[in-house]
């Protein structure tokens, strides 16, 4: 009997931790998780910024794309099919962070990404 009082008082405290440890979103995601991707996220992007306008230049298209392994920024040309995620990036960071510096990158970037849009018109 001790044996079976003890057993349901553990499962009982187990239960309530599992339900209690972490603050879900609606999507079921921990807050914890968004903020720390959200933040990791940030970052990146401001280093890439860092360098991004020393490298581009219209006429090279050096869009960036990434960074590599050794964590220098790659680019591309407009005329690959994903110059325009980086901007892309930069407006779903401000919509997250409010931040008024990330979204006069947005703007910026996404007018330079404006010449690639007159490539794929149809007459």
């Amino acid at each position: 009997m001790f044996r079976l009082n003890y057993f349901i008082a553990l499962l009982i405290i187990l239960l309530f931790v599992a339900c209690t440890t972490s603050k879900k979103s609606a999507t079921g995601v921990s807050d914890d998780f968004i903020k720390n991707n959200s933040s990791n996220a940030t970052t990146m992007l401001n280093n890439m910024l860092k360098t991004a306008d020393v490298k581009f230049s219209v006429k090279n298209g050096a869009y960036p794309r990434t960074t590599n392994k050794e964590g220098k920024m790659a680019t591309t040309s407009m005329y690959d099919w994903t110059p325009g995620f980086f901007p892309g990036n930069l407006w779903y960071t401000f919509e997250f962070t409010k931040d008024a510096s990330i979204k006069a990158q947005a703007v910026k970037w996404t007018r330079k990404i404006r010449a690639a849009s007159i490539l794929y018109r149809q007459p």
